[in-house]
């Protein structure tokens, strides 16, 4: 091969590394719609922790009102994962609304208000994020950014935002619907769901006991078309009134820690923190800089490469994942793990009690060709769980929280 052959050989081959390069670091931008203001390139800081995200608000009740007393969200919350130390805005409602999609209440107090308000939103890191959204509120007349909630824009803050009411496609997404129609945006695949009940389901004016019942009686089918998703659901309070404020707030389905009791301090200005973390749709500027990212009650994210078959090795860049034997043992006290080191990829098992409806992550002790990378440390959220698989339990294989392939002893 001649010199100049050589010369272009290794131009072609310099550009192909660079390519794969560009798409590994997440600089290359995901194409968004052209009336979507602020929508720019995905971070490469994305931890993609879930794909989809539904957020229920509720009304007027301090965390000592619902945790406990409430049956269902206590179940809900212990089975998955409460924060006992969510602290609300200010009061009254309107002002916490207004902070939780926007970083701050810029100013707004009481109830009532129309404040045209021309600062970015969650809307734009969502959409910044590549993702699709929905906002719903219960029982709403009209459509669009002509959409008339119950309780107008007190507990409905995508009216107050000019960045929102001002673009004609971001409109379209605001819509009137109930908790069927939850469930049907979620089947349909969009990604960020709001929902705004009425005020005689969301504890406002309803006890708490019947709330409590209304939630229970559409979240168990909301977490059924969950399964096999990386999905989530969050509710929490408007606002609350010790000092603190805490306010009752949970996160469910199958993209979160089982059984995870936090009592770190978050702020409704950890919410934003989070979808950004997540979906690296940039910031907001606003209280969300300096929030708290309630990472912790969510299974370890990282690049979808859509894996659908259960590959003998999986190789990306300089990483290699070695799918273990099925026979092969775990050691009494395995991790439940939640999170992954950036030095390396884990393989773990998860035991699933189809009778208690449980599902475990059982961490495997070695770490393959990976080990190379040094000690492992082990983040928030592990538990030990002192027991093997017995024969005959269905298992499932995980590759940092992502399902590649079913294995049976």
């Amino acid at each position: 091969m001649d010199a100049r052959m050589k010369r272009m050989l290794g131009a072609v081959v310099a550009s192909v590394l660079l390519a794969i390069v560009a798409l590994a670091s997440g600089i290359v931008p995901i194409g968004t719609p052209d009336n979507s203001p602020g929508a720019g390139p995905v971070s490469a800081e994305a931890s993609n922790n879930f794909d989809q995200l539904v957020v229920v608000l509720f009304e007027n009740h301090d965390i000592t009102d619902i945790y406990g007393p409430a049956t269902y969200m206590t179940q809900l919350a212990n089975t998955y994962g409460i924060s006992h130390h969510w602290q609300s805005t200010t009061n009254p409602s309107q002002p916490n609304y207004i902070s939780l999609i926007g970083g701050s209440t810029f100013g707004v107090s009481g109830d009532g208000n129309h404040p045209n308000l021309n600062h970015p939103t969650i809307v734009d890191l969502i959409e910044n994020g590549g993702k699709t959204w929905k906002a719903i509120a219960e029982s709403a007349g009209g459509s669009g950014c002509g959409l008339s909630p119950p309780r107008g824009e007190d507990h409905f803050p995508f009216l107050s935002y000019t960045t929102i009411t001002g673009n004609s496609g971001r409109c379209a997404n605001l819509i009137s619907g109930d908790s069927n129609t939850v469930i049907a945006q979620f089947n349909a695949g969009v990604n960020f769901i709001w929902f705004t009940p009425t005020d005689n389901h969301n504890m406002h004016d309803n006890s708490v006991s019947s709330g409590d019942a209304w939630i229970a009686g559409w979240v168990p089918q909301l977490l059924t078309a969950m399964t096999g998703k990386k999905a989530a659901l969050m509710i929490t309070f408007d606002e609350g009134y010790a000092s603190p404020p805490l306010v009752y707030t949970s996160f469910s389905g199958p993209a979160t820690v089982l059984a995870h009791s936090s009592s770190a301090a978050y702020t409704h200005y950890s919410f934003i923190k989070l979808l950004e973390d997540v979906w690296g749709g940039g910031s907001l500027g606003q209280g969300d800089v300096n929030a708290a990212s309630p990472i912790e009650f969510f299974l370890a994210g990282g690049p979808d490469f859509g894996i659908a078959a259960n590959p003998t090795t999986v190789s990306f860049g300089s990483r290699l994942l070695r799918e273990r034997r099925p026979d092969r043992g775990l050691r009494a006290g395995g991790c439940d793990d939640d999170l992954c080191a950036r030095e390396h990829q884990r393989l773990s098992d998860v035991d699933v009690h189809a009778q208690r409806d449980e599902r475990r992550i059982l961490h495997r002790d070695d770490h393959g060709d990976q080990r190379k990378f040094g000690p492992h440390r082990h983040g928030r959220g592990h538990r030990h769980i002192p027991r093997f698989l017995s024969v005959g339990e269905s298992r499932e294989r995980v590759v940092c929280g992502r399902a590649v392939g079913l294995v049976h002893d």
